[in-house]
C-alpha cells in the first residue's frame, strides 16, 4: 500500500512516516554533497586555469628570449600571430552605423503580487499558489 493510499484510508503507520523522514534527510545530504562537490570542482578549475595561464606566460617569456622558437625532440613551440580585437575607447564617438540598440523589459512581479493579493485584477497576469514545502519537527 502506498503512502497516498494509507493517508486516504486514515491509517499511516509511524514507521512509514519515520521512513519518509529518513529518506528526506538522505536526499538533503545528497544535495549538500553535490553542492560541496560543485564548489570544490569550481575552485579546482579556477586553480588549474591560473596554473595554465602562469605556465603559458613563463613559456612566452622563454620564447621572447629565444628568438620566438623553442625546439624539442619531436615538437616545436612558437608564437602564433595574435588576432585583432576591437577595444571601445569612447562609445560616443563611434559612427551610428556601428551601433545597435538593445531594449530589455522586465516585469515587476513583487509589485504585481502586492496588488493581486489585495484583490485587484490585472489583465495578463494571475496569482497562483506556489510549491508547498515540507516542515519536519520532532514529536
Amino acid at each position: 500500500m502506498t503512502l497516498i493510499e494509507m493517508v486516504a484510508s486514515g491509517e499511516v503507520p509511524r514507521e512509514k512516516v519515520d521512513s519518509c523522514f529518513e529518506y528526506i534527510l538522505h536526499l538533503q545530504a545528497n544535495v549538500a554533497y553535490a553542492k560541496d562537490f560543485h564548489t570544490k570542482a569550481s575552485e579546482q578549475l579556477e586553480k588549474a586555469n591560473k596554473e595554465l595561464e602562469q605556465f603559458e606566460n613563463y613559456l612566452a617569456n622563454c620564447l621572447d628570449g629565444s628568438g620566438g622558437k623553442l625546439k624539442g625532440t619531436h615538437k616545436e613551440l612558437k608564437f602564433r600571430k595574435p588576432s585583432y580585437k576591437v577595444e571601445v575607447v569612447d562609445q560616443n564617438k563611434i559612427p551610428s552605423e556601428f551601433l545597435s540598440e538593445k531594449t530589455t523589459t522586465v516585469v515587476d512581479k513583487v509589485g504585481l503580487k502586492k496588488i493581486l493579493t489585495q484583490g485587484e485584477i490585472i489583465e495578463g497576469v494571475q496569482l497562483t499558489e506556489g510549491k508547498k514545502s515540507l516542515i519536519w519537527k520532532n514529536s
